[in-house]
């Protein structure tokens, strides 16, 4: 870079690294290759040597963050708890940064209260099937511009606005994630 470090420079073009405490990939310069948690990390531990993985970085509780993630990962996949130790033995698994958000902004997405879910009529099969006269091209974007006709199938209409209600609430979409998804569906 003209004789200035590519890594460093304010001036360098903005470059994609292991975050230095986590090794989590996605860590930038501009967050002082740290990820969002291990910056809290650095503002809340010490610094001190791990006992796990012997790395100077941020240590609570007997462990760096890297070491507990591992842990916790471990008693997710197996169902048992393991010590420190157990869970590190044969190395860590490594992630992407800032991707602990349920919606991918970086941020917590706000609760939405449950909505009261009405009954729906069960599905029915038809005993009949249609045959395909001629192929149409769909226009979904003279749909966007003129609206949608009301559903052909209201039944199938309420069970579909509830499942995809249903994803949103249990994925925290947002309202208009939310309204996007019904438009499609």
């Amino acid at each position: 870079m003209s004789g200035r470090c590519g890594r460093c420079h304010p001036h360098a073009p903005q470059g994609v690294d292991s975050c230095r405490d986590c090794l989590s990939w996605g860590a930038t310069r501009t967050t002082k290759w740290l990820c969002k948690a291990c910056e809290h990390w650095r503002g809340h531990h010490p610094v001190d040597r791990c006992p796990i993985c012997l790395r100077q970085v941020p240590v609570t509780a007997g462990a760096c963050r890297l070491c507990t993630r591992q842990r916790t990962l471990m008693l997710q996949t197996i169902g048992r708890d393991l010590t420190l130790h157990e869970a590190n033995r044969y190395g860590q698994q490594l992630s992407f940064a800032d991707m602990v958000h349920r919606n991918g902004t970086g941020r917590r997405s706000k609760p939405i209260a449950r909505r009261r879910v009405d009954p729906v009529p069960p599905i029915v099969p038809v005993g009949h099937r249609q045959l395909v006269l001629f192929d149409v091209v769909h226009d979904l974007h003279a749909g966007m511009h003129h609206g949608f006709p009301p559903p052909q199938h209201p039944g199938m209409a309420a069970h579909l606005q509830r499942f995809v209600g249903e994803q949103a609430d249990r994925h925290g979409w947002s309202k208009t994630v939310r309204e996007r998804a019904l438009r499609g569906v």
